[in-house]
């Protein structure tokens, strides 16, 4: 009970904890969510490493700068210890990205606390707290369950076909839709309704972008010159090749890549970068110089018809400009 001439301010009604896993493709996955729910009006917290708050706000793509700047979307670095930033091994016989273990061990092993202390102060002053984290890791999940007002949802990017699934959350949110995988989403939902979970479909998340506008928006990051390439190719015409952010490929493979690409003559874009270090801020030293020889003369031959990044490259606004015909990636 307040004291006679004393206010108590109410309880702000729900504040969201975005916990993504620290790798690109998770990271991007749920700031576009982040973003979405903050859109709506949520007081919505986005919560990771210093690093990867830093990387998911360096290479966010499809929404306007200014939007981005009003919402109420704070960004929460989890403190965790320091952890090696080895380069990635293209030699290496496995395709798991090894070179991140550090971090990933860090990450799981110690920001627990750090993301209990945050859900605390958010539980003082909200009716409720809800928590987004991957569904490949549980410590969100027992951190929120120990607050009354604090319940947490697994977050996965697609259907897995895969048994003995565990979600160890009140329910999953999938980056997906019946429209693309409704067979899957419906047994899905029976497994999870079976043990009192809920599932809701909520993607696909990335942004639809309209490059055709004739006034378009401020982008929250300045227009990459690969968008100024495109727009002097001719319509549904240049081939996508980018093997994402995990994968390092051997330079044999490389090397065959880049002869099918040559030989085919047909106009492409060619990400060729090794896969992201555990802190992609961290020094880079010898990733791109491996390709530098096999670079130099296959630009020449290829002068006109290709172009290749070597570095980040704006994968959205490519796949979404009217020049681009196809995608070549890799198999999840």
């Amino acid at each position: 009970m307040a004291l006679a001439g004393t206010e108590v301010a109410p309880a702000a009604p729900v504040a969201i904890v975005a916990v993504p896993f620290p790798a690109q493709g998770h990271l991007n996955q749920m700031l576009h969510l982040s973003l979405l729910l903050a859109s709506r009006g949520l007081d919505v917290h986005y919560a990771a490493p210093a690093a990867h708050v830093r990387q998911a706000r360096a290479r966010v793509q499809g929404w306007d700068a200014r939007t981005v700047r009003s919402l109420h979307l704070h960004f929460t670095a989890l403190d965790i210890p320091p952890y090696e930033t080895p380069p990635p091994d293209p030699d290496s016989p496995s395709a798991f990205p090894g070179h991140l273990q550090p971090l990933f061990d860090a990450f799981c092993d110690h920001a627990a606390a750090p993301l209990g202390r945050l859900l605390e102060e958010l539980a003082a002053t909200n009716r409720r707290v809800v928590v987004v984290h991957d569904s490949i890791m549980a410590f969100p999940s027992s951190e929120a369950s120990r607050l009354p007002n604090c319940e947490a949802y697994a977050f996965q990017c697609l259907v897995q076909k895969q048994g003995g699934l565990v979600v160890p959350a009140a329910g999953l949110l999938l980056n997906s839709c019946r429209a693309l995988e409704g067979d899957f989403v419906d047994e899905l939902n029976d497994t999870l309704s079976s043990d009192g979970k809920k599932l809701f479909t909520i993607g696909p998340l990335n942004p639809l972008l309209d490059l055709d506008a004739t006034t378009p928006a401020a982008s929250a990051q300045p227009r990459h010159e690969c968008l100024d390439w495109l727009d002097k190719q001719p319509l549904s015409s240049v081939l996508y090749v980018s093997f994402g952010t995990m994968t390092s490929l051997p330079g044999k493979q490389i090397e065959e890549v880049a002869t099918a690409l040559q030989g085919s003559g047909q106009r492409f874009i060619w990400v060729l970068r090794d896969a992201d270090r555990a802190d992609i801020f961290a020094e880079a030293s010898g990733e791109i110089g491996r390709h530098a020889s096999l670079l130099s003369e296959f630009r020449k031959r290829t002068q006109g018809t290709g172009l290749v990044i070597t570095g980040w490259a704006p994968q959205l606004e490519i796949l979404a400009h009217g020049a681009t015909a196809a995608f070549v990636s890799h198999c999840r």
